[in-house]
């Protein structure tokens, strides 16, 4: 996930080690309320209603953050390490499926017993 402002990456965050705290996340928003309260003062009316706008959004994308955060933690890894393979395959249990029969009678080659036609030239047998 990644934190844009003003087109510019502030942050990347891709693990839950990488998560910024819950302190940090409340001591931000915190901040924010409190100059949420302190925007109430500014004289000016238009300049007043643009900040109280910017910290309500600042906040509300901090608790939609914190959300992410939460369900982002209560996901379990996909992925499984294990020990061993899920199996052991030996050399000596794969065998050879195709067994040579016989010759063609065109070409010479050697023919396999599941086929009907030889491999090398197409004549069937």
């Amino acid at each position: 996930m990644c934190i844009f402002t003003n087109g510019q990456v502030l942050d990347s965050i891709n693990t839950p080690s990488d998560m910024a705290s819950d302190s940090d996340l409340d001591k931000f928003q915190r901040w924010m309320q409190n100059s949420l309260d302190e925007a109430s003062l500014i004289e000016d009316a238009s300049e007043r209603d643009r900040v109280i706008k910017r910290l309500q959004n600042a906040i509300q994308v901090c608790i939609e953050f914190r959300s992410i955060l939460e369900l982002s933690s209560m996901v379990s890894d996909p992925f499984v390490s294990r020990e061993s393979p899920v199996r052991i395959i030996s050399e000596e249990s794969i065998k050879n499926p195709i067994s040579i029969d016989g010759k063609c009678n065109k070409c010479g080659a050697e023919m396999a017993g599941d086929l009907e036609f030889c491999p090398l030239c197409g004549a069937y047998e």
